[in-house]
């Protein structure tokens, strides 16, 4: 019978724990000084309140670093790396950009450029979950603990962009659900298991990965100083409904009880053509009553074509989401903005199905980048 191999510390990991620790002091006092500058027009509690935040945050991902700094090899190896690798220190980068969000949770009244800021930081967080991880792919450096990292840092990512839209009136209290749900489905599981029931592996599912890049999509875009209430609470509503209803699918398969749902079925890639149709309709009524509009017509119609035609429809359709906020911005009760909003979401969210020209972003949205080059590698 052979020993199991344990994973070994190499001598370099000293010196790559050093220079972690220097990179968090770093990014720590960069934000400490911004938020010393933001000051300037805000009250001087609030600033600290969120200082300390991003330090606790930036404190935890350092704890947790080296906690997982042992899973910091590939399947099978059992020396760890001596480095961590870029993948690695874009995840890094990443909870770094997260914890800096959590920052601005007791900041209100934002002005100016600082108040796209809570939205710029999400979005680049977001860009960086999704390279992150083809990086590793495409360099053939994928470890146990970059996963560990990417499934820690999303979770707290959603909380916290959550937990911020929430505060800021943008989406109704129960919105906080959503920023919740894989703690709570993490509480379940250990229920479960105190419980002495079995908890089954998780199966595959391309609807997972999509909800979930929809998701930070939509939490970015009511970050954006753009959209304002009632129509971040509908979109809200409209948001929360599905991410919720698949972390239910996931409760129940590691149940046990498996229920097969995929966006990319038949049935939802007619009831997205049903979307475009009611969107062709839309358009054809505001190019027939031509009502006056306080965004650009053309922008509208460009937009909407491009739905219409499937050609990058869920792109277009966020930039037609985009649009409806500045429109509803201006005019609050316009039921055409309320329409095109509508319309908007329903087709970023279900995608432009059935006889759509070019798709893109559906790859990107139910596929990793690096697969296929993986792919024919092997």
């Amino acid at each position: 019978m052979s020993a199991k191999r344990i994973p070994t510390l190499s001598v370099f990991s000293v010196g790559l724990i050093r220079r972690f620790w220097g990179w968090q002091m770093l990014v720590g006092s960069v934000w400490l000084f911004f938020l010393v500058w933001l000051q300037q027009t805000q009250a001087v509690l609030p600033g600290l309140v969120g200082a300390l935040i991003s330090g606790a945050l930036l404190v935890w991902q350092a704890r947790m670093l080296l906690r997982f700094l042992p899973e910091n090899r590939a399947d099978g190896q059992v020396k760890v790396n001596d480095g961590l690798g870029a993948a690695n220190w874009m995840t890094i980068g990443r909870g770094a950009l997260v914890a800096f969000l959590a920052g601005f949770l007791f900041l209100s009244d934002l002005k100016g450029i600082s108040a796209w800021v809570p939205a710029l930081l999400y979005l680049a967080a977001a860009l960086l979950d999704y390279a992150d991880g083809a990086v590793a792919r495409l360099t053939h450096s994928m470890t146990r603990m970059g996963e560990l990292l990417d499934i820690e840092l999303d979770g707290l990512g959603i909380l916290t962009a959550s937990l911020l839209v929430v505060l800021n009136g943008q989406a109704p209290l129960l919105f906080v659900v959503v920023g919740m749900a894989r703690y709570l489905y993490l509480w379940g599981i250990r229920v479960r298991e105190r419980q002495g029931l079995p908890v089954f592996d998780l199966p595959p599912n391309p609807l997972r990965r999509g909800l979930a890049g929809l998701q930070m999509g939509l939490l970015a875009a009511l970050l954006f100083p753009v959209f304002t209430p009632p129509a971040t609470h509908i979109a809200s509503y409209l948001l929360m409904a599905p991410f919720l209803f698949s972390f239910m699918l996931d409760y129940l398969a590691v149940s046990g009880k498996r229920v097969n749902f995929d966006l990319r079925k038949p049935i939802f890639a007619w009831l997205a053509w049903i979307w475009r149709l009611g969107l062709l309709g839309l358009v054809g009524m505001l190019l027939y009553l031509q009502p006056i509009i306080p965004v650009p017509a053309w922008l509208v119609m460009v937009l909407s074509a491009l739905c219409i035609f499937g050609l990058a429809g869920r792109l277009a359709a966020f930039g037609l989401m985009l649009t409806a906020g500045f429109w509803l911005r201006a005019a609050s009760m316009d039921v055409w903005g309320w329409l095109v909003l509508v319309f908007g979401i329903l087709i970023f969210v279900n995608g432009t199905g059935r006889f759509s020209l070019w798709r893109p972003e559906d790859w990107i949205v139910y596929h990793r980048l690096g697969e296929v080059k993986l792919a024919r590698q092997d």
